[in-house]
């Protein structure tokens, strides 16, 4: 794909994950990244709804967990109840997802 940017990585990131793709939402992440690319709060929505589906938590906290230290932004509202309490809950942390930040 021509010029990509941004939008157009979150676009993909985003109907694969819509379309249950969580393994290949995860590899463009990484493409992504080594393509000097960095996700803003769009992107990383929709990666960490993507983390929700089976097998991919511990993915999905660790990505959680760095949004402050490796993209340079507070974890919004749509990070914590979009997205957080969903992953945790779906997966029978329900405890975790009451408690807040993960650590």
């Amino acid at each position: 794909m021509k010029n990509l940017n941004v939008v157009t990585w979150t676009m993909m990131i985003s109907c694969f994950g819509v379309h249950g793709k969580a393994d290949e939402v995860l590899n463009l992440f990484e493409k992504m990244k080594v393509s000097g690319f960095k996700p803003n709060s769009v992107t990383l929505t929709g990666i960490l709804a993507s983390c929700s589906h089976p097998g991919l938590i511990t993915q999905g906290k660790k990505i959680f967990n760095s949004i402050r230290s490796s993209y340079g932004f507070e974890p919004g509202v749509e990070h914590y109840a979009c997205n957080l309490v969903d992953l945790l809950s779906h997966f029978g942390c329900f405890e975790d997802s009451q408690n807040g930040p993960i650590g």
